[in-house]
């Protein structure tokens, strides 16, 4: 139990945390969409329409309250945290993401992949959930072909959970072919349609761009947070038995490989940095709440508070960037 007269408590357990951090979310979202710049509104072609404008800007927020509500429905520890699904609202909005709504439907698309997945664990009908799971991540890749790197903690997900056998991995096969089956099916037999494939087709060819970090500021703050979330996080999932049960500490083993992963495929997807800082939000706020969530010491209490300022040197200049 954490000590609540303490900084880092009183944020864990207070009953009121969700709604301060979903206020103060709503609040930044008003400061960013009112302000000129966009950031990253141009990094891939074929959806630069959807960036910069306010009914963008509203329809990301929507996809955030639904990431938010897809966030919620998993189970990562033994109790609840309920301020975790309200952060991840929190980073989405203050960290200087793009506000490109294809981006974060394709964010939302993961989420409900990952939350199938973990489904599967204790789901009566496996294959149909693992066909669900996969079928979201596929079209995931017709957007973003990107996202065809992805299959690869997925699938391994399937060996080191104990969920594996040949037929349910045929079906999330299944389920990964199926959106390319339909979409492939349906530019055949009526040409004009095949538009819709165009940016697949294009940007799967220039995936790979090799290089080296330009080490901006603001790229700096963003190493540093990360930094501040990954390390602690393994540590301390090596060192204790939290979560103890099997089940939900391969979940959140999948969490730390996931963003781990992603981040070293940064340096060679240049074109894609954006993206791909995208995909790990829901994994650093997991991280950071399940960090947060043991016991106080007065070190735990300076980590938040360094962390916390952190969080507002990124918010503000990340605004003051966007003036």
């Amino acid at each position: 139990m954490i000590y609540n007269k303490s900084l880092q408590g009183r944020f864990v357990s207070g009953l009121y945390t969700p709604v301060v951090l979903l206020v103060v979310a709503l609040a930044l979202w008003g400061c960013n969409t009112f302000v000129h710049s966009s950031v990253g509104s141009g990094e891939i072609p074929y959806y630069g329409a959807f960036s910069g404008t306010f009914l963008s800007s509203l329809l990301s927020l929507l996809l955030y309250l639904a990431s938010f509500f897809v966030l919620r429905s998993i189970d990562l520890f033994e109790r609840r945290l309920r301020f975790m699904p309200a952060l991840f609202v929190l980073f989405a909005v203050a960290l200087p993401l793009s506000d490109n709504s294809v981006y974060l439907f394709s964010l939302l698309l993961v989420m409900l992949s990952a939350a199938l997945l973990f489904h599967s664990q204790q789901s009566k009908f496996v294959e149909r959930t693992l066909f669900s799971a996969f079928a979201f991540l596929g079209c995931t890749s017709l957007l973003f072909p990107q996202a065809l790197l992805l299959f690869v903690p997925f699938l391994a997900f399937l060996f080191y959970s104990n969920v594996f056998s040949v037929k349910r991995l045929l079906s999330a096969l299944l389920g990964a072919i199926t959106p390319f089956w339909f979409a492939f099916g349906i530019a055949y037999i009526f040409p004009t349609a095949g538009v819709l494939l165009e940016p697949f087709c294009s940007l799967s060819g220039t995936m790979f761009s090799f290089a080296f970090p330009q080490f901006s500021p603001m790229q700096l703050l963003l190493l540093a947070m990360e930094a501040m979330i990954i390390v602690p996080a393994i540590m301390k999932f090596a060192g204790s038995s939290v979560p103890a049960k099997p089940q939900l500490r391969r979940r959140v083993m999948f969490v730390l490989v996931m963003n781990i992963y992603l981040l070293l495929l940064s340096p060679f997807m240049s074109g894609s940095l954006h993206l791909l800082f995208l995909w790990q939000v829901p994994g650093l706020a997991m991280m950071f709440s399940y960090v947060i969530s043991f016991k106080f010491n007065r070190l735990t209490n300076i980590y938040f508070i360094l962390f916390d300022i952190l969080l507002l040197a990124i918010t503000v200049y990340g605004v003051w960037l966007r003036l």
